[in-house]
């Protein structure tokens, strides 16, 4: 919360929060995608910051980068339910999980389902090599 408002002091008007990286560095701290662990914890930090931000005049607008969980597919629809419930601006979407850090092939049929829970744009991200890859 401090560092949003630290940001908007700055002048920023969006601010990031990175749920995506895969890093066992960042994970094992339960940053990063680390973080997807916890939904509850998740839910607790994102009721803080934007209950925090809702008083102030010219709040930043929030947006996240997320993967699609931590372990599986088992995660998706649980973990962008809880998405769904937040004013987030956007949805930057690594369509991996995280113990697949970068490896293994992209679940577009999860990111499909994941994108459903939404009502922002979603961005899509993982494996855009070239202009065929984004007809996909």
């Amino acid at each position: 919360v401090f560092a949003a408002e630290y940001l908007e002091d700055l002048g920023y008007r969006e601010v990031n929060l990175n749920l995506g990286c895969p890093m066992p560095t960042v994970t094992n701290k339960r940053k990063g995608a680390g973080a997807l662990k916890d939904p509850d914890a998740l839910s607790a930090f994102f009721d803080e910051v934007f209950d925090a931000l809702s008083s102030r005049q010219t709040a930043p607008s929030i947006s996240i980068k997320t993967r699609l969980g931590f372990y599986g597919e088992e995660e998706v629809d649980p973990l962008f339910s809880l998405f769904g419930k937040y004013p987030f601006s956007k949805v930057i979407l690594h369509a991996r999980y995280g113990v697949q850090a970068y490896r293994g092939t992209c679940d577009l049929a999860a990111t499909a389902r994941a994108a459903a829970h939404l009502s922002v744009p979603v961005i899509y991200n993982g494996d855009i090599r070239g202009t065929d890859d984004i007809a996909r």
